[in-house]
């Protein structure tokens, strides 16, 4: 499987939680309000 997450800030832990499914923990310098948070997810194509 090669998917991958991205967001702002640095990426502090990546926890594999079995059945192809993972937990990722982020920080971020400065405060954000939840209502301008935002996520997508899909099938990306892209070049490797």
């Amino acid at each position: 499987m090669r998917d991958r997450a991205a967001s702002n800030g640095s990426l502090i832990n990546e926890v594999n939680l079995g059945n192809q499914k993972k937990s990722y923990h982020w920080r971020h310098r400065y405060a954000i309000a939840s209502y301008l948070i935002a996520t997508a997810v899909t099938n990306y194509a892209g070049i490797y």
